[in-house]
């Protein structure tokens, strides 16, 4: 890309860290696992526990794909993607009762689309999260971690979590400003 005034030379060196931001943002970007599937509890057996458990599982995967908690409370978007039974692929029990329910993508997709809803892609940028409280017990960091990241698994995010050593009562991010005063 050439401006007036500005050698191709420099152009050319542009272009490049333009090209390096974007190929170390991809890199940066992590593909979400399981977006088309969800864990719920069953709270009764029988085909009427069943459907309630597969709406619920779509309820969970419709926030995964389009990062809007209130939209499966939408008349409007349940009418158009209408009954959740026809769109799963394959269901099992799990542990406690639950059901590990798995939809099929294009089915799914094609009704979103006629729904005209926002899909976010499979590969979404990794947020890095860092938890310090030196007044916390160091179980209730982990308590507090163990929310996060299943919070953020409900909502489709790849999250990585990083601790400050055993020991420090300083927030690292903070250290640099507690050291100049």
């Amino acid at each position: 890309i050439m401006s007036p005034g500005k050698s191709p030379a420099r152009c050319r060196i542009g272009s490049m860290l333009l090209a390096g931001v974007l190929l170390q943002a991809q890199a940066l970007a992590a593909t979400v696992p399981d977006l088309y599937a969800a864990q719920v509890p069953m709270s009764t057996s029988g085909s009427a526990g069943l459907d309630e458990a597969f709406s619920q599982a779509l309820a969970a995967v419709l926030v995964k794909l389009t990062g809007q908690r209130g939209l499966p409370a939408d008349p409007a978007v349940r009418e158009t993607i209408g009954k959740a039974a026809p769109l799963v692929s394959q269901y099992q029990v799990a542990d406690g009762g639950s059901l590990r329910v798995q939809f099929d993508r294009q089915a799914l997709r094609r009704r979103m689309d006629a729904a005209r809803l926002p899909v976010w892609a499979d590969e979404r940028p990794q947020t890095l999260v860092v938890l310090v409280d030196p007044a916390a017990a160091p179980e209730a960091l982990v308590s507090d971690e163990q929310l996060v990241l299943e919070t953020a698994a409900s909502r489709g995010l790849p999250v990585a979590m990083l601790r400050p050593p055993a020991g420090t009562a300083e927030d690292p991010l903070q250290s640099g400003e507690n050291e100049a005063a």
